[in-house]
């Protein structure tokens, strides 16, 4: 068995961190659907839209989801 250097380590808990957020899972979940703008995801997860727009960033910077500009 190959062990995960430390360098690796640190970058599967930080995805795993990402991961257990409630709010980005509901984010991922919705978007499994179809694409969505930012105001339908935030009325659909009953968050604010800066704070799924903070969410879609995090999740944007692990290459969970990408992003198009309206």
């Amino acid at each position: 068995m190959k062990f995960l250097t430390d360098d690796a380590m640190k970058e599967v808990a930080q995805f795993f961190q990402v991961l257990a957020e409630p709010n980005r899972l509901k984010i991922l979940q919705a978007l499994r659907e179809q694409p969505m703008k930012v105001g339908e995801l935030a009325q659909q997860c009953a968050c604010s839209v800066p704070n799924v727009s903070r969410h879609l960033t995090q999740l944007a910077q692990h290459g969970l989801v990408s992003r198009q500009a309206q």
